[in-house]
């Protein structure tokens, strides 16, 4: 219960939001074509019994009919389900993009993108918010749908599957049992032991594949740190330690995967076992009495067929299993998100800083950005950049650097010290200098301070290739 609880506050604001009543038409479209399907199929089963009645009595006949009805019947199921699924991917894209939406500017308001560092963030926002969106809307319209067929499937063949199945005695112990309807209790029965065989089999499968989301966030995550970063780690020669952060990352990966292939193996071999069983038992069920000539072939023919439907009915929790097991771990990540958001914005976590000498006049209609008395520390406190005063106009980049002459490092990384800026103003008494780029071309690297090692020539050409491909 507490994972629809979840989901609950997760779909709500969609469903129950100004353009409810769009969303629950295309849902009510979707489930009548689905019930149609369902219909066509007892139509089906029906003409299922005619056929092979036909076929054991040489009725030649009678099968250009046959033919021709079940190509009309198999015409408007093919209509109903390409439908349907268009419509369902066309809803799942609805919901998709309202979720986006309302994370995306609930994660960047009030800078909660910067609070929720603070606190310990959940892990990769970025992927919770592209990917498990996405999913969250497919899984959860795809059960759903799953689900009513299922019940409608119930509703339709549960009558024939009792009529077909007649009133059958045994003796056990010596005892006459009479049993109506004996085809069905049978498959319930079957789909009870399943359903428990399978939860026993697969309940290890949700922490997985939670744990397996993780971890391949945290690589990717270490992969964009890379790209992100091409410029100071090829200038301080750090191909060797990402190397072995990225390994470090990937065997987590590994370690997860070996658990999780183990766990699905069994699953899934009770799973193909489970499939294969259902196949045989209608047949193993009705051949007593079709070889006491009570029932004729083609009313072996229909009650196979409607076993299989009363027993998909029943089994749904098994065949659905593994996707109830990724769909709930997918409402537990994006819940946690949720639930995250909303503590950084009730707790109020206040991120400002003791003001510094600063005035910044962002002139939004001219592109004009305005410094006055700007002073840059590092994280120790000391001094930088002191005093600076700056007028500069989009969209040509600049870079401020510290004082050649200075002990301390400079202010950012060659990749990290460009902005879009045409024209700047800097007083004498600043120690700065401007490193102007088009924005097309690759940036010119700022002069180092000498108090930083020049790299070793064999270095340079490694150093650049990242900027120019022809080199």
């Amino acid at each position: 219960m507490n994972i629809l609880k979840k989901f609950s506050r997760l779909a709500r604001p969609f469903w129950a939001g100004a353009h409810g009543r769009i969303q629950w038409l295309m849902l009510a479209v979707l489930i009548g074509f689905t019930l149609c399907s369902i219909t066509i199929s007892v139509w089906i089963a029906a003409w299922d019994k005619r056929f092979y009645d036909a076929l054991a009595a040489f009725d030649g006949a009678s099968m250009p009919t046959l033919i021709v009805e079940y190509l009309g019947y198999m015409a408007m199921i093919i209509g109903c389900i390409v439908c349907g699924d268009w419509l369902q991917k066309r809803l799942i894209f609805r919901w998709r993009t309202h979720l986006t939406e309302q994370f995306q500017q609930n994660w960047l308001e009030g800078h909660k993108h910067y609070r929720l560092r603070l606190i310990g963030e959940p892990d990769n926002p970025d992927q919770r918010i592209a990917e498990d969106i996405y999913l969250l809307a497919d899984k959860s319209i795809g059960l759903f749908r799953s689900f009513i067929n299922n019940i409608a499937k119930f509703s339709a063949f549960v009558a024939v599957l009792w009529t077909l199945s007649g009133v059958q005695t045994f003796n056990i112990g010596g005892r006459d049992i009479t049993v109506h309807g004996y085809l069905v209790w049978v498959a319930l029965i079957y789909s009870v032991i399943s359903t428990l065989i399978a939860h026993l089999v697969g309940r290890k499968l949700k922490n997985l594949n939670i744990d397996r989301q993780h971890r391949e966030a945290d690589y990717r995550a270490a992969l964009l740190r890379v790209r992100d970063h091409a410029e100071q780690i090829a200038f301080y020669n750090g191909g060797e330690a990402e190397t072995g952060r990225l390994k470090q990352r990937y065997l987590r990966i590994r370690d997860n995967w070996r658990r999780l292939t183990n766990c699905e193996f069994r699953q899934e071999t009770f799973w193909a076992t489970y499939v294969r069983i259902s196949i045989f038992i209608p047949i193993l069920a009705t051949l007593p009495m079709y070889l006491a000539k009570t029932m004729t072939f083609g009313d072996m023919m229909q009650t196979r067929t409607s076993f299989a439907r009363v027993q998909d009915s029943f089994g749904w929790f098994t065949d659905s299993y593994r996707r109830l097991i990724e769909w709930a771990a997918v409402v537990e990540r994006l819940s946690g998100f949720q639930t995250a958001l909303e503590q950084v914005e009730q707790e109020g976590i206040s991120t400002a800083r003791p003001a510094p000498a600063l005035t910044l006049n962002n002139h939004r209609q001219s592109g004009i950005l305005v410094l006055q008395n700007l002073t840059v520390h590092t994280q120790t406190g000391s001094p930088l950049l002191t005093d600076i005063n700056l007028e500069a106009h989009a969209p040509n980049g600049y870079c401020l650097k510290a004082e050649a002459a200075s002990a301390n490092p400079p202010c950012c990384a060659p990749s990290q010290a460009y902005g879009r800026i045409t024209k700047a103003a800097s007083p004498s008494t600043a120690a700065s200098s401007f490193c102007p780029n088009a924005p097309t071309s690759p940036p010119t690297p700022c002069a180092i301070p000498s108090a930083i090692p020049t790299p070793p020539a064999k270095t340079t050409k490694s150093f650049r290739r990242p900027w120019n491909k022809s080199d």
